[in-house]
């Protein structure tokens, strides 16, 4: 993966984000996308970033309502 060290002022701009940001340069054309690393106050795992409970999770894990996948791949190759 290539890096690019950033000037001070750059620097100071992204350090304040803690989601992805588009960067464009001066003319206005997109470059990218800059994806800030997990600050103290980001969520540390994705359990922490899901907006389920555990025993939500669990509740659904034991579900066994639903259809079969291959049915519904069957009828996904009809469209």
């Amino acid at each position: 993966m290539a890096s690019v060290v950033l000037e001070p002022e750059s620097e100071a701009r992204l350090r304040g984000f803690q989601e992805v940001v588009e960067v464009f340069d001066h003319s206005g054309n997109q470059m990218g996308f800059f994806h800030p690393t997990k600050s103290p106050e980001s969520p540390t795992s994705l359990r922490d970033m899901s907006p389920f409970t555990d025993e939500e999770i669990l509740a659904r894990c034991q579900q066994t309502e639903g259809r079969p996948l291959t049915d519904i791949l069957q009828d996904l190759r009809r469209q």
